[in-house]
């Protein structure tokens, strides 16, 4: 599964869809197995479901869980677990995406976005050992 731009300018007239599921789901599986295959020591299972039909219903259950995956991500790679987005709503769903995006901004390399900070202003720093400087997203 490949990474998706996630979105995170919705507004309180923005509707959740499959698509989003479909994104936000995938995202958090890529960056669980991303993690998985750079050696992290990743705890727990995948995303249980990373393809959503208009027919289908998001449980808390669900939702619960996939933000336990990213979670478990995060302690991995030694940043912050806490991610607990309980609700779908607009501001909500844009925090969770912002969260997987900060999350693949740290374990990965994504030479696209050239220079960049985490949100606390650390200066990060690439596997090949390169600092990583800018503004913050």
């Amino acid at each position: 599964m490949a990474w998706v731009t996630p979105v995170t300018n919705r507004n309180a007239t923005a509707r959740m869809t499959y698509l989003d599921m479909n994104r936000i789901s995938g995202n958090i599986s890529y960056l669980y197995n991303y993690a998985k295959d750079h050696g992290y020591d990743v705890q727990g299972d995948d995303v249980s479901q990373t393809t959503w039909t208009q027919n289908d219903i998001i449980s808390y259950d669900f939702w619960y869980s996939m933000t336990g995956v990213l979670g478990e991500v995060r302690e991995a790679a030694g940043l912050d677990k806490s991610v607990n987005y309980p609700a779908t709503n607009y501001y909500s769903v844009n925090s969770l995406e912002r969260y997987t995006l900060y999350t693949w901004m740290e374990i990965t390399e994504p030479p696209e976005y050239g220079l960049l900070q985490n949100r606390e202003g650390i200066q990060l720093q690439t596997e090949s050992g390169a600092d990583i400087e800018a503004g913050i997203l």
